[in-house]
């Protein structure tokens, strides 16, 4: 089941794992714009929080219009999406999924499509928890084509 909103909201529910908690907070203290100037050419900047247990993954890009679009499932790895500048719609299904591609182990990423979905905005400063059983295509144009900046946290399961 996916969680959207604002960190400090999230955390006040009580209701994550260790792990899921201390990924929140290390995007509440850690200094984001710092590791964002080190982000060359658009290539993503993974900074280990906790070895492969917990790391954080940051990159820049332009939204995309996806249709229809493509969703991905992981099976190691809750997703902790932060929007630090910009804005996107993520779209989450976990219902019927279809053309499903075989599962990269490497990438701990399968793909596949769902006419079946529903849309989220997420502006700057709000977090997106995705399960493994949340397939999600995120990085969808909201409105007008955005450069986002954004953070994605990887939770061991």
């Amino acid at each position: 089941m996916a969680i959207i909103g604002k960190i400090a909201d999230i955390l006040n529910q009580n209701i994550l794992s260790e792990r899921v908690e201390k990924g929140l907070k290390y995007l509440q203290e850690a200094n984001l714009d710092e590791v964002f100037t080190q982000i060359e050419n658009g290539e993503p900047n993974v900074v280990e929080i906790d070895g492969r247990n917990l790391f954080a993954v940051f990159s820049t890009y332009e939204t995309k219009f996806n249709t229809p679009p493509v969703f991905e499932g992981h099976r190691k790895y809750i997703d902790i999406q932060f929007i630090i500048k910009g804005e996107e719609s993520i779209l989450v299904t976990s219902g019927k999924v279809s053309d499903l591609n075989e599962y990269s182990s490497e990438n701990d990423c399968q793909l596949c499509k769902s006419q079946d979905y529903s849309t989220f905005l997420i502006q700057s400063g709000t977090a997106a928890i995705l399960y493994p059983e949340d397939w999600h295509a995120p990085g969808q144009q909201s409105s007008n084509p955005e450069t986002n900046y954004k953070i994605v946290v990887k939770v061991a399961v």
